[in-house]
């Protein structure tokens, strides 16, 4: 296993030490701290980070700024946001800034190293726990209309009409839908070929398939899809 630049951005001081330290340890975890969106910007164009593990609630730039301008410039880098149960409304903004996971802060410390892994080798991953919260409030949500569409914590941000996004759906094959509430559970790829018992080059296959038939570019974005459509339901 390679190694995995790390960068933690977080104002708290006490909180970013006590994540080098638990972190550190790991062989495979080469860890880098800022203190902002500024200097975390400066530590990416100087340094090969992979995976920022950021704040959304911080001064000057907060977490969802931060993630657009990385994702802009450094779309190859992966960021997980770390949130406290009371930011839960940031986290769909996240999404469309373009993050590959989400974990609260009192996470364990096996499940926040296992998500810096999966992030870094796969496009994303979304804690199981948080999937079920995001898309429960998501599922709540009126259904759009064309000439009103939803609006989520953000004036430029459109979700589709229910019925654009049925004719979508319509297209998916049934082994598509299948992975594709799969992926809304929070399972990644080598999951989905345990669970479908198919190889991964094959469930990678359909994901680019299905992803390009319903418009998104990444697992988060996906399923909101299918929890917004009302197609896919826990």
């Amino acid at each position: 296993m390679g190694l995995i630049n790390v960068l933690l951005v977080d104002d708290h001081s006490l909180f970013r030490e006590g994540l080098k330290t638990l972190l550190e340890v790991e062989e495979d975890l080469k860890i880098l701290e800022a203190e902002n969106g500024f200097q975390a910007m400066k530590m990416v164009k100087a340094t090969d980070v992979n995976v920022i593990l950021m704040d959304i609630t911080m001064p000057e730039m907060n977490g969802i700024q931060l993630c657009k301008k990385i994702k802009a410039e450094y779309p190859d880098i992966k960021v997980v946001a770390l949130t406290m149960h009371e930011d839960d409304r940031y986290i769909i903004e996240m999404i469309q800034a373009g993050a590959s996971g989400f974990l609260v802060k009192d996470v364990s410390s096996e499940q926040l190293i296992d998500t810096i892994r999966r992030v870094h080798k796969t496009k994303s991953f979304v804690s199981p726990c948080l999937t079920t919260e995001i898309l429960s409030k998501l599922s709540q949500m009126p259904t759009s209309t064309e000439s009103d569409p939803v609006k989520i914590d953000n004036p430029d941000s459109k979700v589709p009409p229910a019925e654009i996004l049925a004719e979508a759906f319509e297209e998916l094959t049934k082994r598509e839908r299948e992975i594709l509430k799969l992926i809304a559970h929070g399972k990644d790829n080598s999951e989905i070929s345990e669970v479908l018992d198919i190889s991964i080059k094959t469930v990678r296959n359909h994901i680019t398939n299905m992803f390009k038939k319903i418009g998104v570019e990444d697992r988060n974005k996906a399923a909101i899809f299918a929890f917004k459509a009302g197609l896919v339901k826990f």
